[in-house]
Protein backbone atom coordinates (compact mmCIF):
# COMPACT_ATOMS: atom_id res chain seq x y z
CA UNK A 1 0.00 0.00 0.00
CA UNK A 2 1.65 3.07 -1.22
CA UNK A 3 1.22 6.12 1.72
CA UNK A 4 1.18 9.90 0.35
CA UNK A 5 3.24 11.23 2.59
CA UNK A 6 2.07 14.66 1.07
CA UNK A 7 -1.21 14.60 2.17
CA UNK A 8 -0.37 13.09 5.62
CA UNK A 9 1.58 15.66 6.74
CA UNK A 10 -0.10 18.71 7.81
CA UNK A 11 2.99 21.27 8.04
CA UNK A 12 4.06 23.02 5.08
CA UNK A 13 7.75 22.23 3.69
CA UNK A 14 8.06 25.89 4.47
CA UNK A 15 7.67 25.74 7.93
CA UNK A 16 9.25 21.93 7.78
CA UNK A 17 12.58 23.56 6.73
CA UNK A 18 12.73 26.42 9.30
CA UNK A 19 12.27 23.76 11.97
CA UNK A 20 15.01 21.44 10.48
CA UNK A 21 17.45 24.54 10.86
CA UNK A 22 16.64 25.32 14.59
CA UNK A 23 17.42 21.24 15.02
CA UNK A 24 20.29 21.26 17.46
CA UNK A 25 21.01 17.36 17.50
CA UNK A 26 21.57 14.89 15.19
CA UNK A 27 18.79 12.82 16.13
CA UNK A 28 15.92 15.33 15.74
CA UNK A 29 17.78 16.59 12.89
CA UNK A 30 17.43 13.26 11.13
CA UNK A 31 13.63 13.17 12.22
CA UNK A 32 13.36 16.06 11.06
CA UNK A 33 14.99 15.52 7.34
CA UNK A 34 12.86 12.27 7.12
CA UNK A 35 9.42 14.65 7.37
CA UNK A 36 11.03 17.23 5.30
CA UNK A 37 11.82 14.36 2.74
CA UNK A 38 8.49 13.11 2.70
CA UNK A 39 6.34 15.89 2.67
CA UNK A 40 8.81 17.40 -0.15
CA UNK A 41 8.47 14.79 -2.89
CA UNK A 42 12.41 13.83 -2.49
CA UNK A 43 11.19 10.69 -0.71
CA UNK A 44 8.45 8.55 -1.73
CA UNK A 45 8.74 5.69 0.80
CA UNK A 46 10.47 4.68 4.28
CA UNK A 47 12.77 2.94 2.65
CA UNK A 48 14.37 5.65 0.19
CA UNK A 49 14.66 7.53 3.39
CA UNK A 50 16.42 5.24 5.58
CA UNK A 51 18.74 4.65 2.55
CA UNK A 52 19.66 8.50 2.67
CA UNK A 53 19.92 8.68 6.37
CA UNK A 54 22.21 5.01 7.00
CA UNK A 55 19.83 3.85 9.18
CA UNK A 56 17.04 0.49 9.51
CA UNK A 57 13.68 1.07 8.50
CA UNK A 58 12.54 -0.14 11.57
CA UNK A 59 14.21 2.85 13.49
CA UNK A 60 12.06 5.27 11.30
CA UNK A 61 8.65 2.93 11.83
CA UNK A 62 8.62 2.51 15.44
CA UNK A 63 8.20 6.08 15.94
CA UNK A 64 5.39 6.56 13.22
CA UNK A 65 1.75 6.48 15.16
CA UNK A 66 -1.11 4.31 13.73
CA UNK A 67 -3.40 7.43 12.42
CA UNK A 68 -0.10 7.98 9.93
CA UNK A 69 1.07 10.92 12.07
CA UNK A 70 4.64 11.13 13.37
CA UNK A 71 5.41 11.64 17.10
CA UNK A 72 8.50 11.58 18.26
CA UNK A 73 8.56 9.47 21.51
CA UNK A 74 12.14 10.77 22.80
CA UNK A 75 13.02 14.09 21.71
CA UNK A 76 11.69 17.91 22.68
CA UNK A 77 9.18 18.73 19.86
Amino acid sequence: MKVNYQEIIQIPVSELKLILRKQRTLTNQQKMQAVYWLKSGNCQRITEVSERLGVHNYNLMREKIPNGFYKAQNSRF
